[in-house]
């Protein structure tokens, strides 16, 4: 059986795997990660905009509808975003 995880959860167990796995002073956080994860489904987003509407965002990063659109612009090119547009027509 695993190893229970404490009080921060997945970060302490992101941080203890990635410390062993990876050396070096530029390391991914976790914020990374969730960053990658958020740009990587506003982009699928984009391919699939019945089956991923804007709220299955909000639920899955905790963010509202304002701040979903705020993420769009910071996190997603402008080159990847008209990119999948144009994919979409």
């Amino acid at each position: 059986m695993g190893k229970m995880v404490g009080g921060n959860g997945l970060s302490t167990s992101f941080y203890r795997h990635r410390d062993k796995a990876l050396k070096g002073n530029d390391l991914p956080t976790i914020h990374d990660l969730r960053n990658t994860a958020s740009t990587n489904m506003v982009i699928l987003q984009q391919h699939f905009p019945d089956q991923i509407p804007d709220q299955v965002l909000c639920d899955l990063f905790g963010w509202t509808l304002g701040m979903l659109a705020k993420m769009k612009r910071i996190y997603v090119s402008d080159a990847a975003v008209i990119r999948a547009i144009t994919l979409s027509i």
